[in-house]
């Protein structure tokens, strides 16, 4: 069983300094720890919950799975990863211009072997399925979710490698942990496509918090427009800033405070 915990989404991870806004989640141990157990390791389940994305673009990136109660001993089964491995998205206009065909996913099956699952993002009539694939209404925060109950029904055991609902947190959950500028955090993912060949884990990078939870701010950041000339795009609200080096195929990916924190 894992500790309970929090999570965080990553935005555009293409910059030095990572944007993302009060709706996106970050990860946090919850609950005792034993003296015996390591401080500052990431549990193995945050690892399994933490998978390798490859569009049918050709593209990489990451993302999580979460899950929630649905009666009874099953659960609803989500992925939650960003706008663009989802489709054509820019920042720019916050617009996604096409959808993707599909997208694979990297799971663990019961064995611990790894099982790739084909995700489609269309229905029959070649539209994005409006009942599967829910990009977040704001378009300049660049998150996506999608249903993948159905999906997982290949893997035997999926509720022991996701994060319940419960546990994605607010600012104000933040604030209660003291949470704070210049705690140090790590980001899971898979940069460059970069994993463990035997168990595909993701890599962990490490950075730091460098705004104040909760904190307002204005960020002029340069993006190219459709016409591939560079613009300043204003981003601005309740944003946390993380100062790391990160890379294509970090995408998507959840940004974690290590055990013991």
């Amino acid at each position: 069983m894992l500790s309970k915990i929090y999570i965080v989404n990553l935005a555009s991870l293409r910059r030095i300094i990572v944007i993302l806004f009060v709706c996106v989640i970050i990860l946090a141990i919850n609950g005792e720890i034993m003296a015996s157990e390591p401080v500052g390791r990431i549990e193995e389940g945050v690892l399994k919950a933490t998978v390798r994305i490859e569009t049918s673009a050709g593209t990489l990136g990451t993302g999580f799975i979460i899950s929630k109660p649905a009666g009874g001993d099953k659960r609803y089964f989500f992925l939650v990863t960003n706008k663009h491995l989802i489709g054509n998205y820019l920042l720019f206009d916050g617009k996604i211009e096409s959808y993707y065909d599909f997208i694979k996913v990297f799971c663990y099956k019961k064995d611990g072997s790894i099982q790739e699952i084909e995700i489609p993002l269309k229905d029959k009539k070649g539209q994005i399925n409006k009942l599967k694939v829910f990009p977040y209404p704001e378009p300049h925060i660049d998150i996506a979710i999608i249903s993948i109950a159905d999906d997982l029904e290949k893997i035997c055991e999926p509720d022991k490698w996701s994060f319940d609902l419960s546990y994605l947190a607010t600012n104000e959950i933040l604030k209660k942990w003291n949470v704070n500028i210049g705690d140090q955090v790590f980001v899971l993912g898979y940069p460059y496509n970069i994993y463990s060949k035997s168990n595909n884990y993701p890599i962990a990078k490490s950075g730091y918090i460098s705004s104040k939870i909760g904190e307002e701010l204005i960020i002029m950041i340069p993006h190219k427009d459709e016409n591939d000339k560079t613009v300043m795009r204003e981003l601005k609200g309740k944003i946390i800033l993380l100062d790391g080096t990160l890379v294509m195929g970090n995408s998507g990916g959840p940004v974690v405070l290590p055990r013991g924190r």
